[in-house]
């Protein structure tokens, strides 16, 4: 949260999950949103912050278009760089799957929620590496110096998440999308 007055800034919630059409009460704090997480379907949720109970069971029976999500963060020389890998759903023992590395518009919002309502079904044929960029989704922090938030890093931000995913699994070519 952020008070206007003071510019104080506080922590309400975290996770590996985003929220659509946030809404808030001004009197009580009661909050009211669409949560999207990968361990259950999107739905409307209600409560205070982080302790949030389902409203609507209308996608209860969905089952996700994706496999096994890790979260995946390290440091780089420039700050943190976080993410997630989503396998394809059937993962078959000893294969190698291709790994596709989606760079979204950013900074900002990242695109990985609309795979619940419009599937890519990438993650079908391939690892897909959610990369959030510096400055958006798990990727925000608000104490990134707005000057690093240039061309120039960003280009440099996906070369080094590039070469981070290319060393750790091996790969000597990765797709960016």
């Amino acid at each position: 949260s952020l008070d206007p007055a003071s510019g104080a800034r506080r922590e309400l919630w975290s996770g590996l999950e985003s929220l659509s059409g946030f809404v808030l009460a001004r009197s009580s704090g009661v909050t009211a949103a669409v949560r999207h997480c990968f361990d259950q379907p999107p739905e409307v949720q209600v409560g205070t912050p982080g302790a949030w109970r389902p409203l609507t069971a209308w996608n209860a029976r969905a089952a996700p278009f994706w496999g096994p999500v890790t979260s995946l963060g390290w440091e780089t020389p420039a700050g943190r760089a976080q993410g997630f890998l989503m396998a394809p759903p059937q993962v078959e023992a000893g294969r190698r799957y291709p790994l596709v590395v989606v760079v979204h518009g950013g900074p900002g919002v990242p695109e990985y929620w609309l795979t619940a309502k419009y599937p890519s079904r990438l993650e079908d044929y391939f690892t897909v590496c959610w990369w959030e960029q510096r400055g958006a989704g798990l990727s925000y922090d608000p104490d990134i110096p707005p000057e690093t938030m240039t061309y120039e890093q960003f280009i440099s931000d996906t070369i080094e998440v590039t070469n981070h995913l290319r060393s750790r699994f091996g790969k000597e070519k990765i797709y960016l999308m």
